[in-house]
């Protein structure tokens, strides 16, 4: 699925182009070098500042003598770049915004979208990448490595991913008299279980939501995307176009929209603290859910979305537009995709390297809880595994 918004405005689209060309250099401020050093902006998240250790960057500059990394922690990477609920515009703008400001950025689903890379704020990494004689694909798991490739383009080399699928919690099913959920169910029988499982207030209102789809990722478009069956997207065209002919999208999208009006589902602006039976969220969300006052009796089942597929929310590093220094910014971001530091957080479940699979790291970074951000099945950071296992 992929994301789109109104129609970029003619100044962006001029500004694209000037990037894309390189007849603008926008980092000149921000990458002064002298004759000897050449530096390069990275931007991290600011839960990183513990484990984006200078030791650690020690070793690439080691690698690439006259290099500098200059390290700047964002308070906006995790959860997009805008505002919730922004409009496209915006969110350009925001994204515009940090592009400009480094060389090599931390992304995920939410920060690193279609309309982003088609307004040209990221660099196109399938040149590099092929050409890259270090680079082993088959090391990346598969589905994760495809995550961030669109348009005939790569957009990001992946860092490491969370798996998205429906838990919930027996004990509720029973008591309302619910068969538990699976593969087969219809946007019907999760409009029925979320109005069985709310919790109502004495005057009819909802108190608790039976579904939720939790806040700061995509583990809504997830979900829909599960239930319509099919991407929502042409393929066949370059950049791809918006595809929604599904004749039962219509109806997948109405339902939804009902229930969230009845606030017997909390989609993407809630749920996360709340004990809502049912759930679209990720398997690291899972484990920390409720933090350490988590019932340590409760009992939580899982099963795959709609379809038998399972979502993947997968992280990893872009590279802006306006680098002066693009080779240098991608062998950059591929360091930084083999070091089980960053694999290891609170927002993943598995680094994207095969190799990195059984890495033991003391790493601490903290996140919040809830298994986002979620990746858009099909498109922008995400991905669809079917019956399989990572």
């Amino acid at each position: 699925m992929r994301r789109y918004g109104n129609p970029v405005n003619a100044t962006r689209l001029v500004l694209a182009i000037m990037l894309a060309t390189g007849l603008v250099t926008p980092l000149v401020t921000a990458h002064a070098s002298t004759q000897s050093t050449t530096t390069l902006v990275l931007s991290v998240p600011s839960l990183w500042e513990d484990v984006l250790t200078p030791d650690l960057l020690a070793e690439f500059e080691a690698q690439h003598p006259g290099v500098d990394v200059v390290t700047t922690f964002s308070t906006t990477t995790f959860f997009g770049f805008g505002m919730p609920g922004s409009t496209i515009d915006d969110q350009l703008d925001t994204t515009e915004e940090q592009v400009l400001a480094a060389d090599v950025l931390y992304v995920d689903a939410t920060t690193l979208s279609a309309a982003g890379t088609q307004a040209g704020y990221f660099l196109d990494l399938l040149p590099l990448a092929m050409s890259d004689p270090t680079l082993d694909v088959a090391d990346f798991v598969p589905a994760v490595w495809q995550s961030y490739q669109w348009d005939n383009g790569m957009w990001a080399l992946p860092l490491s991913t969370d798996v998205i699928l429906l838990t919930y919690d027996p004990a509720a099913f029973d008591e309302a008299g619910l068969a538990y959920p699976n593969e087969r169910w219809t946007i019907d029988d999760f409009a029925n279980a979320a109005r069985a499982l709310a919790q109502y207030n004495a005057d009819g209102t909802v108190a608790t939501a039976g579904l939720s789809t939790l806040s700061g990722g995509n583990n809504q478009e997830v979900f829909l995307r599960a239930l319509a069956g099919m991407g929502l997207y042409d393929a066949t065209t370059v950049p791809n176009a918006p595809s929604l002919a599904n004749p039962a999208l219509e109806y997948i999208l109405q339902t939804w929209y009902e229930l969230a009006q009845e606030g017997v589902v909390a989609a993407q602006g809630g749920g996360r603290n709340e004990d809502v039976p049912l759930r679209v969220e990720g398997i690291n969300g899972y484990t920390q859910r409720g933090g350490p006052n988590r019932d340590s009796a409760e009992t939580r089942y899982a099963s795959l979305l709609p379809g038998g597929v399972a979502g993947l929310s997968v992280q990893g590093f872009a590279v802006s537009a306006g680098t002066q220094y693009p080779e240098l910014a991608y062998a950059l971001a591929s360091f930084l995709t083999g070091r089980s530091e960053l694999t290891s957080n609170n927002f993943s479940a598995a680094p994207a390297r095969h190799s990195l699979a059984g890495a033991t790291t003391t790493n601490n970074a903290g996140g919040a809880p809830g298994g986002e951000p979620g990746g858009i099945p099909g498109g922008p950071g995400g991905g669809f595994f079917g019956s399989r296992t990572i």
